[in-house]
C-alpha cells in the first residue's frame, strides 16, 4: 500500500491506477529502496508514455509472461501502460545509461539504466513488451520463502544525535521521489524543489535550511549556482549529485577537493549516510 501511495503522487488524475497481486505474502530479497526505485521509475515511464491519460496497472505475480532468465520460484512485478508503445529501432536502447527520447530537463536517461542494474544485482530479469496498445515491463526475481532476517541497518548513525531539514533539489521527478522517502525513513525533514530558481524561492520563504542536496546539471540555474546561493559561505553544507561524466562536473568545479560529491545513481543507504555525516558535521561544529 505504501508503495501504491508512492505512485500516486507522481500520476495524473488523466491516469487510472490498477494494482493486482496474486498472493500476500511473496518475498524477495532486495534492498526496500531500491525496489521503491524500480518501480518508481516503471510507473513514471508508463505516465509519461499516455500524454492523453490511460491506464497504469500494476501487477505482482509468480508467472512470467515474458522470457526470463531466472530459474526457480518467481516473484513477478509487471508495469503495464495503454500507452504509445516504444518504437522498434530504440527499444535495443532503452536500457543504456543516458539514452533519453525525452526533452532536456525532463529525463536524465538513467532511469531504466537505472532499474536494469538493480534487477541483475539482484539475480533478476527485466524484459519488455510493446506494441500499438502501449508496453509492459516485467521484472523477475528469485522467490524467497523464509522468513526475512532482521538484519542491523547498513547506515552508521553519527555520534552526535542529528535532525534537520534538508532541502533536495532535483530535476528528475523519479529520483527526487526515492531521495525523498529515503531521507525521511532517517528521520530527516525534506522541502523538495524541482529546479534551481524553485530552490531559490523556497529558500527565501522557508530558509536557511540545516543542509542542502543539489544535482549539478539542472535546466536554468545548476548546482553549483544554487550551492553558491544557499551555502551561505559554506555554513551550510552542501551534497552535489550527478550522473554525468568527470569531465562536465569538473568545468563546473564540483569535481575538487572539499566538495561533497555522489555519483548517480546511488543507493538510498548511501544518500542518506552521506546527509546524516553532513548534519554530523554541521552539529560538532556548532551549527544546529
Amino acid at each position: 500500500r505504501a508503495a501504491a501511495e508512492m505512485i500516486e503522487r507522481v500520476v495524473r488524475e488523466d491516469v487510472r491506477l490498477t494494482v493486482q497481486i496474486a498472493e500476500p505474502d511473496l518475498r524477495v530479497k532486495v534492498d526496500p529502496g531500491q525496489f521503491d526505485q524500480v518501480l518508481l521509475n516503471l510507473a513514471v515511464n508508463a505516465r509519461d508514455a499516455m500524454p492523453g491519460g490511460g491506464v497504469l496497472m500494476i501487477e505482482v505475480d509468480t508467472v512470467a509472461r515474458l522470457e526470463t532468465v531466472v530459474e526457480g520460484p518467481l516473484v513477478v512485478l509487471r508495469v503495464s501502460d495503454t500507452g504509445v508503445g516504444i518504437a522498434d529501432e530504440i527499444r535495443d536502447r532503452i536500457f543504456e545509461p543516458f539514452f533519453t527520447t525525452k526533452s532536456p530537463g525532463e529525463g536524465t536517461g538513467l532511469g531504466l539504466a537505472t532499474c536494469f542494474g538493480i534487477v541483475a544485482q539482484n539475480g533478476g530479469h527485466i524484459a519488455v513488451e510493446s506494441g500499438v496498445g502501449g508496453s509492459m515491463f516485467e521484472v523477475t526475481l528469485p522467490r524467497v520463502d523464509d522468513e526475512p532476517e532482521v538484519r542491523p541497518s547498513r547506515i552508521s548513525v553519527p555520534a552526535l544525535p542529528v535532525s534537520g531539514t534538508v532541502l533536495l533539489v532535483e530535476d528528475d521527478l523519479m529520483v527526487r521521489e526515492m531521495a525523498r522517502r529515503a531521507l525521511e525513513r532517517v528521520g530527516i525533514l525534506v522541502v523538495e524543489a524541482s529546479d534551481g530558481e524553485t530552490a531559490l524561492a523556497i529558500s527565501a520563504q522557508q530558509g536557511p535550511f540545516d543542509a542542502v542536496v543539489t544535482d549539478v546539471v539542472m535546466p536554468g540555474l545548476d548546482g553549483r549556482a544554487v550551492a553558491d546561493a544557499l551555502g551561505e559561505g559554506g555554513r551550510v553544507p552542501v551534497l552535489f549529485t550527478s550522473g554525468h561524466a568527470d569531465s562536465l562536473l569538473g568545468e563546473r568545479g564540483i569535481i575538487r577537493a572539499g566538495v561533497n560529491f555522489l555519483q548517480k545513481p546511488y543507493s538510498a543507504d548511501a544518500l542518506c549516510q552521506r546527509v546524516l555525516g553532513l548534519l554530523a558535521g554541521r552539529v560538532a561544529r556548532g551549527g544546529g
